[in-house]
């Protein structure tokens, strides 16, 4: 096999290039992924306060995603907060998960927090919604925090 010092640099100036894309397209990603940051939405009334941080991971996926609530009147109604899906599929827009996280400890008892995510939700998600609610007698009393 003979020496061809063309074909050397041609394969050099390949691998260069091969390594600069590469490296472009791993830097784009990562700073893509570090550019999404956490948004933080609050309601507060007369009953209660809540609010929720969230992070988007993927086009149908959250985490973390925490929230707090805390109860402002001493009616011994237990407060809680909960979170909804905005993806348009629904006639409202949302749809509210089926966890509510309750704080049971009246006015006296300041905030209660959870951490949770959401992942792998069937369909691209828009936004997340949540709502700040007092369990009332008959229908609850709540606040949009969006």
């Amino acid at each position: 096999m003979k020496f061809n010092p063309g074909k050397v640099t041609t394969v050099a100036a390949s691998v260069v290039l091969l390594a600069t894309t590469l490296t472009g397209t791993a830097q784009a990603q990562s700073s893509d992924s570090a550019s999404a940051k956490a948004r933080r939405v609050d309601a507060c009334f007369k009953g209660a306060c809540g609010s929720a941080t969230y992070k988007r991971t993927g086009s149908n996926s959250y985490r973390p995603v925490n929230m707090s609530v805390k109860d402002n009147k001493c009616d011994s109604h237990p407060v809680y907060i909960q979170a909804g899906v905005v993806d348009g599929t629904y006639p409202s827009g949302y749809v509210w998960l089926s966890k509510k996280h309750y704080n049971h400890l009246d006015c006296h008892g300041g905030y209660v927090s959870w951490s949770s995510y959401i992942k792998n939700w069937h369909l691209p998600i828009r936004d997340l919604i949540f709502r700040v609610c007092v369990d009332d007698w008959g229908p609850d009393t709540c606040r949009i925090a969006r």
